[in-house]
């Protein structure tokens, strides 16, 4: 098993980042991810989006 972790701040209004964020899986032009489970999510009291998911690949 691999664990990653990422930050980036995106300069682009919240809605935006966050519906691109939760569709980029599954995706026909990367067909090697399978599948995506959400294991947690939540945002914290400076309000950023905390969101652990395990992602399933061939």
């Amino acid at each position: 098993m691999k664990i990653w972790t990422s930050e980036h701040v995106f300069d682009h209004p919240w809605e935006t980042v966050t519906t691109a964020a939760m569709q980029k899986y599954p995706n026909p032009m990367n067909p090697s991810v399978v599948g995506v489970d959400v294991l947690d999510r939540h945002v914290d009291p400076s309000r950023k989006l905390h969101s652990h998911r395990l992602l399933s690949t061939e």
